[in-house]
């Protein structure tokens, strides 16, 4: 623990070491993923986890996905299914990167001035419960 932190909320802890949230970095680390599985830099297949967006007049970007129907819950809170509309709120100039590094530098540079991923807000839990919960999007 750093010194000075103890007792300090969540929020605050991360404003003074200047560190993104925990839901941030996630919505990074499954927006770079989808990269890679989208450019076939992880050999995965891409029919796997998303389908392609079938209308050929979509707003944003070409490589557009579009969620799967799905009915249980677990499903619904899935990596390929919870990653459809962050990825693509993205624009052309991140989903279009020629390599990870450059979409890492391009997302760094979009995330810095979209404020929805400047969000750190969460739901402290009950005291003594152990965990913390996000809120619902």
């Amino acid at each position: 623990m750093v010194k000075g932190m103890n007792g300090k909320e969540y929020s605050d802890r991360l404003k003074e070491l200047r560190l993104p949230s925990l839901e941030f970095r996630r919505k990074k680390t499954s927006l770079l993923e989808t990269f890679r599985i989208a450019k076939k830099v992880d050999k995965l297949e891409e029919e796997h986890f998303f389908e392609r967006s079938s209308e050929e007049r979509t707003r944003g970007h070409s490589y557009k996905f579009q969620k799967k129907l799905c009915r249980s819950f677990v499903r619904k809170r899935a990596f390929s299914q919870r990653v459809v509309e962050e990825w693509n709120r993205l624009p052309e100039t991140v989903v279009a990167s020629e390599s990870v590094n450059q979409f890492k530098n391009q997302l760094k540079k979009w995330m810095k001035k979209d404020p929805l991923y400047l969000d750190s807000e969460v739901t402290r839990p009950p005291p003594h419960s152990g965990s913390f919960s996000f809120p619902q999007h």
